[in-house]
């Protein structure tokens, strides 16, 4: 923990959402990457969804997937840096993201090797 400053952890975190969602099929692109803190968050990164996307309010299960990994992408580039037993609790407003996503979309996911998940909306 020494050697990482917040400042490297912001930048590791919002590089690794960037790249996933770069390389993710079906999402959109990068708009802005921010490592400036503001409020709770320690960096943001910024995606510009499509005219028809926004139009629409529609998502295919591949988007939201997409969605879901692109969250994710900030634990998985600290994890990478710093090794498994290294990671912080910088990703734990991700974390919160992916579950409350999940359920304002009522999702239903089965996802390989952790099972099925069902998110109902209220």
């Amino acid at each position: 923990m020494d050697r990482r400053l917040p400042l490297t952890l912001f930048t590791i975190a919002q590089a690794g959402h960037a790249l996933v969602g770069a390389l993710m099929p079906e999402y959109d692109p990068v708009q802005k990457i921010s490592i400036v803190p503001r409020g709770s968050a320690g960096g943001l990164t910024f995606f510009a969804p499509s005219e028809e996307r926004l139009e629409s309010g529609l998502y295919s299960k591949t988007y939201l997937e997409n969605q879901l990994s692109v969250a994710l992408g900030g634990r998985v580039a600290e994890e990478i840096i710093f090794g498994e037993d290294d990671v912080t609790t910088g990703a734990s407003s991700d974390f919160m993201q992916v579950r409350l996503g999940g359920i304002s979309q009522g999702l239903f996911l089965l996802i390989p090797g952790v099972g099925s998940w069902l998110v109902a909306a209220n």
